[in-house]
């Protein structure tokens, strides 16, 4: 692996060339002070890049309801569904789906065996979400919005995090075990893609480059 950020990037997120995250470069009067990175893979760059570029590439058109409180918008997680369709997903479990004209189409509270939500991904017919304490991963279709197929639970699976859907492959971050794992959504049975020596946390792919954030940082695999 190759180091491409130290271990003050706190999240990652995808954006038209690469990637984006977000790194704390100080504390000043008990409070972080945030910047915003972009890792280009068309440029083959690492440059820093503005917040409202940020809010952009996590809210899309709806960044402007979002960008007065860094403290909500930084701990939520975004999905872009069909239709122009945002899924916000806050830490306590609260989500939303906004219309592309803002309307707030529907909202729930996404647990698991009392487990609180971690990761996102989409897929062709529902988004799936990770549930770390209850090593389980959940799809909701994206029709009805409701639980559709769960994969895990009781623990089964080793405290799932990040995840990342291509080609009927669920990949999910074992930050318990130090490993990427991959389900085929065929036979459903968990296999290793990548042994890591500490734990991983998030996966994203652009092309033929794969990015994982761990405890130390940002490394390309």
């Amino acid at each position: 692996m190759k180091q491409v950020y130290g271990a003050d990037a706190l999240q990652l997120l995808p954006c038209q060339n690469g990637f984006i995250f977000v790194t704390k470069q100080e504390e000043h009067e008990d409070k972080a002070v945030i910047a915003y990175k972009m890792l280009d893979f068309e440029r083959m760059t690492l440059s820093p890049v503005t917040r409202s570029v940020y809010l952009l590439a996590k809210f899309g058109s709806h960044f402007e309801r979002f960008e007065d409180n860094p403290e909500d918008f930084l701990s939520m997680q975004t999905l872009f569904l069909p239709d122009r369709r945002l899924l916000v997903l806050r830490p306590d479990g609260n989500a939303q789906l906004l219309e592309p004209d803002g309307r707030v189409a529907w909202e729930a509270r996404l647990t698991f065996e009392n487990s609180l939500p971690y990761g996102l991904a989409l897929a062709e017919t529902g988004f799936w979400v990770s549930f770390p304490n209850a090593g389980a991963l959940v799809r909701y279709s994206l029709r009805h919005l409701r639980p559709d197929l769960r994969i895990g639970g009781d623990g089964n699976l080793p405290s799932p995090e990040g995840l990342y859907y291509e080609n009927g492959r669920l990949l999910f971050c074992s930050p318990s075990a130090c490993k990427l794992m991959q389900i085929d959504l065929q036979t459903f049975l968990p296999e290793d893609y990548a042994q890591l020596e500490e734990p991983v946390h998030r996966y994203l792919k652009y092309h033929a480059n794969e990015i994982v954030l761990t405890d130390s940082g940002i490394y390309k695999l």
